[in-house]
């Protein structure tokens, strides 16, 4: 690795690092996949909308979309990072565990699309969010056909996640970047994931 890319894997481990808590192991792979100023360069220009994605839709929504691109796509390191993430926020507000675990959604990986889908919108409605059932169904329409004329902001948002998950699950599936830990600053919250480990193992 060159003086280049460690300064960069160390620029981006650092932005994790604050955001989330620890060291993404994408970093690494990533600044070796497309370069030290490319990685920076193109992370400095999709997350500033990604964190305004995620104010106004919500951890959950913003999550939930992430992992759908990324099942998917058959990526497991970023769907086990955006489902844990979706999981925990979905835990500490409702106190009830969300139908599929981050392990069976990585299982889906390989599916049919339709099937994923299926199956996403009948956790979905166990769950009790008819609102992102909505969402789901954008995303399966959106994946056949951009849309036309003026963009709605679901619409934006949506190709802007489908921009940056077509990239990062990628260069995810190609050098087979090991799962870490939750993708969202609840990761830091280390008494909740103790009490959604011990609720999922009961």
């Amino acid at each position: 690795m060159t003086l280049a890319q460690r300064i960069a894997v160390k620029i981006l481990e650092s932005i994790g690092t604050h955001l989330w808590g620890f060291k993404p192991n994408m970093m690494r792979h990533f600044v070796l996949e497309y370069g030290a100023f490319k990685s920076v360069v193109w992370f400095v220009k999709h997350m500033p909308k990604y964190e305004k994605i995620l104010k106004k839709w919500g951890a959950v929504r913003t999550h939930f979309v992430s992992t759908v691109f990324s099942t998917v796509q058959g990526c497991a390191y970023c769907t086990y990072g955006h489902a844990y993430a979706m999981q925990l926020h979905y835990f500490k507000q409702t106190g009830k565990l969300f139908p599929l675990d981050e392990s069976e959604l990585i299982e889906l990986h390989g599916l049919p699309e339709e099937n994923i889908v299926k199956r996403l919108g009948t956790a979905l409605t166990e769950a009790g969010l008819p609102d992102e059932v909505e969402i789901l169904n954008k995303i399966s329409t959106l994946r056949e056909h951009l849309p036309t004329g003026q963009l709605s902001q679901d619409d934006d948002y949506l190709l802007h996640l489908k921009s940056m998950f077509s990239v990062l699950n990628s260069c995810g599936i190609k050098r087979q970047v090991a799962p870490d830990e939750a993708h969202d600053p609840i990761n830091r919250d280390e008494q909740l994931r103790e009490r959604y480990a011990v609720a999922r193992s009961n």
